[in-house]
Formats: structure tokens, sequence, C-alpha cells
């Protein structure tokens, strides 16, 4: 909200939780079928340890809807200057298909392919919805920004990409990877002290 110092939204915080989190769960997916694929922890993360990530991740979908809409909705009724600017700036300038984009994107394709239970415990498409987020997130995470700096920048009004976007990504999650892989690689596995490791096994 810094972007904008005349812009206010108490939504915003739990926007911005409901959908960071829902890429961590997804993150959480793909970390998970990784191990699984190199022979590691076949007997500690099951199928049904899957369909439990599966449901947590389709359940977030439905919360980041729920207070995207929230958000939306309420600026939208209140109808106060100072709050409709923000969805104004990505309602013009070609920023309104990435908007109704999001709305197919981060939402109504996750959930129906989601909903039904066996989709949860579906390996591939657990794998695939997971990257389709991440991707969608970092979509999201630039449309949550780049608007703002036509406040400044006449041409920010209109998308604009530059190499610089992409190169900042990568070395971002790049060193974020290399600390993860650097600490993983010198810890145990699996939370051996936790006194629930034993029961989450027979989860059924």
């Amino acid at each position: 909200m810094s972007l904008d110092p005349h812009w206010f939204s108490t939504m915003f915080g739990v926007y911005y939780f409901a959908m960071s989190y829902q890429a961590v769960l997804a993150a959480m997916i793909l970390m998970a079928l990784y191990l699984r694929g190199k022979g590691l922890l076949l007997n500690t993360i099951s199928v049904e340890t899957f369909s439990t990530l599966g449901k947590l991740l389709f359940g977030f979908t439905v919360f980041y809807a729920y207070i995207a809409f929230s958000q939306f909705f309420l600026i939208y009724y209140a109808n106060i200057p100072e709050e409709t600017l923000w969805f104004y700036h990505r309602l013009e300038g070609g920023w309104q298909y990435v908007t109704f984009g999001l709305l197919i994107a981060r939402f109504i394709i996750p959930f129906f392919l989601l909903l039904p239970a066996a989709s949860k415990k579906n390996l591939g498409l657990l794998k695939f919805m997971a990257i389709w987020i991440i991707v969608v997130h970092f979509i999201e995470q630039y449309w949550v920004v780049m608007p703002n700096r036509g406040l400044t920048n006449p041409d920010f009004h209109y998308i604009n990409l530059h190499w610089m976007d992409l190169t900042t990504l990568v070395g971002l999650v790049g060193i974020s990877l290399w600390l993860f892989f650097d600490k993983f690689g010198k810890e145990s596995m699996v939370c051996v002290n936790d006194p629930k490791f034993q029961e989450s096994q027979h989860s059924h």
C-alpha cells in the first residue's frame, strides 16, 4: 500500500496472506513430489499425505477467492474515490485482461480441477496444479505492484515488461532454493522429536 499513500484497505493484509499461503502450499506439494521422485521418505509422505495437502490447497483456493472478492466488494460498495482508484488502475491500459485472467487462473481453474476427491490423490494433477498456482502467483505479484508505477510514470499505466523482471525473479528464486537446500542437507528430513509424528504416519 505504500506505493499509493492515498489508498488503504483493511483487507489487504489478509488478501496478501491468503494469496501467499496458497502459493506456499503449492511449493510444499512440489517439494514432497521431488523427494518422492528421488526415492526419499516413501514411507513417510504417503498418498494420504498428498491428499491432505490437496485438500489444504483447495481450501485456500476458496479462502483466497473469498478474501479477494470481499476486498473488491467493500471498495465497490463504499465507492470512495481514494479506494476505487486501486482497482481503476487495474482495469485500464491492458491490465483489465490480467485482472479477469487472474479470476479464471487463480480461482476457477484450480477450484474445478481440485474439487473431486480423486483429483487430490492424482499426483500428476497435483503437480500440474502446484506449478500452475506458483506461476499465476508471480503474475499476480506483478499485477499488485506494477500498475501503481503509473502514478509517477505514465508509461506504466500499460503493461511494460522488462528483461530485469525475469532476471530478478530467477535470481531471487535461485538464491532462495540454494539457501533452502543447503540447510535442508544438514538437517533431518523428518521432525523426529514431534510427539505427533508417529500418529501422522497412520492418517487416513
